[in-house]
Order: C-alpha cells, then sequence, then structure tokens
C-alpha cells in the first residue's frame, strides 16, 4: 500500500479498445466469486501497451471492484488504479489532497502474537482530514488487512477505507 497517492502513470497515446474475455470454466468454489476484467497496461520496455488478462476472484467481503481506466489529460493519457469499493457505497466522493501519512509503526508492543498492526491514516469528517492513529487488533487466520489509502484521479481523491480481505492464496486465479 502506498500512503502518498501519486499521479497515475502518463503515457502518449490512447490504450486500444477494451478486449471483451470469455472467462474460463474453472473457476474457484463458493458464493462470492466473481469474473474481474482485464485491462490495458503499459510495457515502458516495449513502449506499448500489453493485455492484462482478468481474473476469478474471490471478492472481499462487502467490497465490489471498481476497475481502472485511461484518463485523458493534456494530449496524454493518465492511468487511474482500480480499487475495492465498500459495497453499500451509493456514490463517489472526491476529496482533496490528503496530508503526508503519520503512520510510522507500532509504538507500544503487541498485546500477543496473535495481533496485528492496524496503520494510522487520514479520514475526511465533514469538511477536513482528522488523523485516525494505529492499534493493535486480533488477527483473523487466513486473512489479510489492507490498510486505508487513497486513490489519485483527475476528479480528486478517493479514500478506500481498511477492511479484511482473503489471504493471497484464497483470492481466486488467473
Amino acid at each position: 500500500i502506498t500512503f502518498k497517492p501519486t499521479p497515475g502513470l502518463m503515457v502518449p497515446r490512447a490504450a486500444p479498445a477494451l478486449i471483451e474475455e470469455l472467462p474460463p470454466d474453472q473457476r474457484p468454489e463458493g458464493d462470492n466469486i466473481s469474473w474481474i476484467p482485464g485491462y490495458w497496461a503499459w510495457d515502458d520496455e516495449g513502449n506499448d501497451f500489453i493485455w492484462v488478462s482478468g481474473i476469478w476472484r474471490n471478492l472481499p467481503p462487502g467490497r465490489q471492484w471498481m476497475p481502472g481506466y485511461w484518463s485523458e489529460s493534456d494530449e496524454q493519457f493518465q492511468w487511474v488504479s482500480g480499487y475495492w469499493a465498500d459495497a453499500a457505497a451509493e456514490e463517489v466522493e472526491y476529496l482533496s489532497e490528503p496530508p503526508a501519512s503519520r503512520e510510522a509503526g507500532p509504538n507500544i508492543k503487541s498485546p500477543s502474537k496473535n495481533h496485528s498492526w492496524i496503520p494510522g491514516s487520514w479520514a475526511w469528517r465533514e469538511s477536513r482530514y482528522l488523523w485516525r492513529p494505529g492499534y493493535w487488533d486480533l488477527a483473523r487466520p487466513d486473512w489479510a488487512w489492507v490498510p486505508s489509502y487513497y486513490v489519485r484521479t483527475p476528479r480528486g481523491y478517493i479514500h478506500v477505507d481498511g477492511y479484511w480481505d482473503y489471504a493471497v492464496a484464497r483470492r481466486g486465479m488467473i
């Protein structure tokens, strides 16, 4: 996770049209499995776009995938990263640039080996940013904590609140 959101990659031309993919029949077991479509990424070595195929994904509980996209900006094209949005959110709130992170890691010893550090982050409340300090939380076996972060877009910053996601081995397949 990058605690300092930066502008996406800028490239000299538009990405090709998205490729419509037929998801493979083989997929992970589960009730919360969805196909996450592929996208065009920029290859610096080849100085061209390359297709990144989609994947079957065990969706993080309470989350929905918002795909990344290429946005035109001053005769160039900028990548805007995708993110896992709160599934209950009805609209996207674009914010001003958040302050630099104050996160410096734990300032007290872990209560036990079964605890994970939840990093501090800036949270938007009413009309300003407030610092939410980090804390120790009881770890969840086979889960991974994804800290809060911001996605920079041409319209402003989008806050993605921290959430528990499946361990990498349980997330899906290419």
